[in-house]
């Protein structure tokens, strides 16, 4: 039986083929991953995007293709203890980037991570505030934008700190020299300077370089400017403790001045101008330790708030007025209250000096450029005519801050007393008022001390002494009428009554035509009876 001849079994087999293949798709194979490799080299992404890296784990940035695309990613959190660029405290947590922060998707040569911090330049702690901004870029000052890839590529310019106080760049930066510009504010402190460093190591994620970047607190001057308040005329030589009005506390957490504390002093010069040094931001208080002759001490709270310093701090002045120490002595009348000028009064100071002075048109006297710690004594020595001297003298003490019962100036208000009498003579049997007698008031001595002609109405007679005295009415038989005079200032009324020779003629008459009257009337009524 013929076997049926399978295809190909008249060719011969060739064992090098296979081989052959094999070798063809792996040198095909390699030459893509060449060509894979130099497109990588070529085209490195660096430099595109406008983005912002979130230093809080996320990121929250527009991609380079798409400014409506957000990416977001996974956060992770990892405690750190330092890294090659400096020393680094524990208690703040190191937050690394995520979302492919590890750089490109294929890292070359020398990559390394790096952690910024803020410290205090000064006390060197770190500085835990959120979202102050810093820029990077290479010894060249070009500006370097580096990337996340993962899940989709973000490109970032700018780097904020989280509340730490710190942030990670968010992909590894190559070997080189760097530096951290400063964009924003710190509060409380300066602008950061630029800060330099150096990559020259390998460091990864879980243990960055570090690199910290020293912040000096802000401070400002406190000024002052010294008027009159009267005249707005400069005051000079006044000196002030510059007082902490609070603890003044930076955001390192360093207490730069208690409260209570003098931290500085101001002396005023000829213009009436000082300033302080330069100040911790805060609150603080304004204590006169040395007052300008003849000025009076501060009486109400001076504070001042050292704030941050701008263009326009030349015209922040805060302007003290200053009024002089000064006393003023009133006199008016005790019952009337009317001003009384003219009168005479006697200074005398605790040396024993004396000054004469008188009352002005508006009953005042007004006394400045008084001494500190003087006690100053008026004594009345000439009033007014009819007017009473006072027995009682006044006292003002100005203290050691030129004050005057803890205030800048002190008032008076001295009475003076005049006595006065009105005195109405009037009939003593009829309803009518004496006209045309002469009236004499004499004292107990007899002497007379005051006359005048009774016009029907009250005489005021002022300026009389207290005592007992008599009056004496012409033309009139009766003693004269005897008046007491009371020292008061109320006036004093006195009706007397008196017998004149025209009211008996008057009275006379009238009994007759009384008596006339009665006659008429008897004779009347018998004739009415009689018919």
């Amino acid at each position: 039986m013929r076997k049926s001849k399978k295809p190909g079994d008249h060719e011969e087999f060739n064992i090098w083929q296979p081989a052959a293949d094999m070798m063809t798709a792996l040198l095909f194979i390699a030459l893509l991953i060449i060509l894979l490799l130099g497109l990588y080299l070529v085209y490195r992404p660096n430099t595109s995007g406008n983005g912002k890296y979130n230093h809080e784990g996320a990121v929250t940035a527009d991609t380079a293709e798409d400014d409506d695309d957000t990416a977001t990613t996974n956060k992770q959190e990892e405690q750190m203890t330092g890294g090659g660029g400096g020393d680094q405290e524990d208690e703040f947590p190191i937050q690394i980037p995520s979302g492919g922060g590890g750089g490109t998707p294929e890292d070359e040569g020398i990559k390394t991570a790096v952690y910024a911090e803020l410290i205090d330049g000064e006390t060197k702690k770190r500085i835990a505030q959120k979202d102050v901004t810093f820029a990077l870029h290479d010894a060249d000052k070009s500006l370097e934008i580096l990337n996340t890839y993962y899940p989709v590529k973000i490109s970032y310019k700018e780097f904020k700190t989280t509340e730490d106080g710190g942030f990670y760049l968010p992909e590894k930066i190559f070997e080189g020299t760097y530096y951290f510009k400063d964009l924003t504010a710190a509060t409380g402190y300066d602008l950061a300077e630029d800060k330099y460093f150096t990559v020259e190591e390998l460091y990864d994620w879980d243990e960055a370089y570090v690199v910290q970047i020293p912040l000096f607190p802000a401070r400002n001057i406190i000024r002052i400017r010294m008027s009159d308040k009267s005249t707005g005329k400069p005051v000079s030589g006044g000196v002030f403790d510059v007082v902490a009005a609070e603890d003044i506390i930076t955001k390192d957490g360093t207490t730069r001045y208690e409260k209570g504390k003098v931290v500085d002093t101001i002396t005023c010069d000829e213009n009436g101008y000082g300033e302080s040094k330069r100040l911790y931001l805060g609150k603080y208080l304004l204590k006169d330790t040395k007052i300008p002759e003849y000025y009076a001490g501060q009486t109400k709270r001076l504070e001042a708030t050292v704030e941050q310093e701008t263009k326009e701090d030349a015209q922040n002045v805060l302007a003290v007025a200053s009024e002089k120490t000064q006393i003023v002595l009133s006199v008016t009348d005790e019952l009337n209250k009317t001003v009384l000028s003219g009168i005479t009064f006697h200074v005398t100071d605790s040396d024993g000096n004396v000054m004469t002075t008188t009352t002005d048109t508006k009953g005042q006297i007004v006394l400045e450029d008084l001494d500190k710690g003087t006690k100053y004594t008026f004594t009345e020595t000439k009033a007014v005519d009819g007017y009473q001297l006072p027995k009682s003298e006044t006292i003002a003490s100005v203290d050691a801050k030129g004050l005057i019962d803890g205030k800048t100036s002190a008032t008076y208000n001295l009475t003076n007393r005049i006595i006065r009498l009105n005195v109405d003579i009037r009939s003593k049997f009829l309803p009518f008022a004496v006209r045309g007698n002469e009236v004499k008031l004499m004292n107990t001595s007899g002497k007379v001390v005051a006359s005048w002609t009774a016009d029907g109405a009250y005489h005021e007679e002022t300026g009389l002494e207290p005592g007992t005295y008599t009056l004496d009415v012409s033309g009139i038989r009766q003693k004269p009428t005897t008046i007491e005079v009371k020292n008061t200032a109320d006036m004093q009324n006195e009706i007397v009554h008196v017998t004149t020779t025209a009211s008996i003629v008057a009275l006379s008459m009238c009994i007759l035509l009384g008596i006339g009257f009665v006659v008429l009337f008897i004779t009347i009524i018998r004739k009415v009876r009689a018919h």
